[in-house]
This record gives C-alpha cells, sequence and structure tokens, in this order.
C-alpha cells in the first residue's frame, strides 16, 4: 500500500508590506468622487495630468484666473463620432462645446457659437490622460494578491509555489478583462490668452456681445473627466472570483490545500481594494459618452 500524498496545509496570514498594499501604493487617495453617472470614484485614482492638487483634482491657476467647483456645470453627451473610443477626438468636441460658452442663471449657453466657431475651437491643445480600469486592477490589485499568495506558499509548499502563483495571476487577471471593459479620460483644456486674445477672434465676437449684455460669464477652461467604451461588471468586487481564481489554480496540485485565514485574507483584500478602484454600486453598461466637468474657469 502506497502512503498517502502529504498534503501542504496552507493556512498562515501572510501580512504583505506596506508598499505592496492598495492603500500605500495610491498614497491615500482623495475623497470620493459620487459621479452623476452613478459610479463613484476616488478622485485621487483619476486625475493627474495638469493637477496640483490630487485629493481635488484641480489644475494649476495657468493663465492667472482661479479654477471653480463645476458643480452647476452640465455634462456633455457626445456625439456618435466623438464617442468611437478616440481619446483626442472625444477631448476636441468637449472643447468645442464648453470653451467661449456663457455662463447665467444656473446653466450653460452655447447656442451664440457658430459651427466655424467650434471648429476653431475643437484644434486646440487639451491635456489628456488615460486610465484603463482593467489594466488598474492588474496592478494595484493582483499582483500584490499574487505576490502575498506565493509568499504564504513559499513557506509551506515551495516547490509548488510559483506554478500556483501564476497560475492564479492568469486566471484573475482573465476574470478582470472579461468584466471590466472601461478607459476613464481626464482632461485639463483652456483657452489660452483667456477673454483679451478671445477679443480678437472674429467667430466670438457674438457670444461675446452677448455676455456683455447679459452680464454672464464666459468659460476659458474645463477640467473633468470622461468614460469610454464603459462596461463594468459589479460583480468583480465579489470575494467570489478571487477565490474561484484561487481554487482553480490550486486543483492540478493534489499535494497543496489552500485553507483559512488566507482564504479569508485574500478574499477581503480583494473585494475591498477593488471596491475602491471602481466604486461600484449598480452594474454599469453605458450607451452614450458624458463628459462630466469638476472644475471650470470663468472670467
Amino acid at each position: 500500500m502506497t502512503a498517502p500524498a502529504l498534503k501542504h496545509v496552507v493556512s498562515g496570514l501572510y501580512v504583505c508590506s506596506c508598499l505592496m498594499t492598495l492603500g500605500c501604493s495610491l498614497g491615500g487617495g482623495g475623497a470620493p468622487l459620487t459621479a452623476r453617472n452613478g459610479i463613484v470614484l476616488n478622485e485621487g485614482l483619476f486625475c493627474g495630468a495638469g493637477v496640483v492638487d490630487r485629493s481635488t483634482c484641480r489644475p494649476g491657476d495657468l493663465g492667472g484666473r482661479d479654477w471653480q467647483r463645476a458643480d452647476d456645470l452640465p455634462p456633455f453627451t457626445l456625439s456618435e463620432f466623438g464617442s468611437r473610443g478616440d481619446a483626442r477626438l472625444a477631448a476636441a468636441e468637449v472643447r468645442a462645446h464648453y470653451l467661449g460658452s456663457l455662463y447665467y442663471d444656473g446653466d450653460l449657453h452655447s447656442f451664440c457659437k457658430t459651427s466655424d466657431a467650434r471648429h476653431r475651437l475643437s484644434r486646440g491643445n487639451t491635456t489628456l490622460q488615460e486610465f484603463d480600469l482593467a489594466q488598474m486592477i492588474d496592478w494595484r490589485v493582483v499582483r500584490p494578491l499574487t505576490t502575498q499568495l506565493h509568499a504564504a506558499l513559499a513557506i509551506h509548499a515551495p516547490a509548488e509555489a510559483a506554478g500556483i502563483s501564476a497560475r492564479f495571476s492568469d486566471l484573475l487577471t482573465d476574470e478582470v478583462h472579461e468584466r471590466v471593459q472601461a478607459r476613464i479620460v481626464w482632461f485639463v483644456s483652456r483657452y489660452q490668452g483667456g477673454l483679451a486674445d478671445m477679443e480678437h477672434d472674429d467667430h466670438l465676437q457674438t457670444c461675446l456681445s452677448e455676455a456683455r449684455e447679459r452680464r454672464a460669464a464666459v468659460v476659458m477652461g474645463v477640467a473633468g473627466y470622461l468614460m469610454l467604451g464603459s462596461q463594468v461588471d459589479e460583480t468583480i468586487s465579489s470575494a467570489d472570483v478571487v477565490l474561484r481564481s484561487l481554487d482553480r489554480a490550486s486543483s492540478g496540485y493534489a499535494s497543496v490545500q489552500v485553507e483559512g485565514e488566507l482564504r479569508a485574507s485574500l478574499g477581503t483584500r480583494w473585494r475591498a481594494e477593488v471596491s475602491t478602484i471602481t466604486g461600484l454600486k449598480v452594474t454599469q453598461h453605458e450607451l452614450t459618452t458624458t463628459a462630466w466637468p469638476m472644475w471650470v474657469q470663468l472670467e
């Protein structure tokens, strides 16, 4: 009779270095932004280019004008052409819509702009930074959890540690990319030269004349974000996702059984840290591409 296979029971709780945990790697992040499209985003995660305060995503005061919170500035739904997935085309539409428009009576007014004015405005420069949500989960959650699993396995089952960890990482990555297809684009756009230069733009004279008549403010800068190809399954943050990948990764190794505190730790970290990135409350499948302004420069 052959001796029964020795099972390496891996149940010890392995605590990663602070540098490998999500909270440390994000530098603490900022207060969550409750977006008007139903997704709660951590502001510190999804802004960076042109920003001087990552806790609020406030851009630098370029041109000598302060940025104001754009809580009352309405969002803008892009055309089918601008929604095709090209961030620069999307940004051009955002720039043409907001810059040079008038703000009064608590709303944005852009009817004064001619098609030529919109075309000229769309050709200006916009600072862009793109975040692929699935890749962010890979880097900030999948990799640290794989490191945690490998370190625990290396103590109790060193021969199997590399194989199980690699398989775990591949399976978890597949889960993420299957359930999350969303790109978040952060934008900062300004009319360079402000009102002084706009006075010389023949295509915007109608807007400027109306602004004087109504004593309205003119939008000189806008910063915010838009989501391209937004399809996110809320179940991605479930602990079942990581535990299913763990069971499948170790299923071919009869001598290894991962249980107890390690399973609980992986499940808890996955649920908390993926939720920090996505903040999902409901399943999202956006049918339109919408720009959500956070900051505005008025003159």
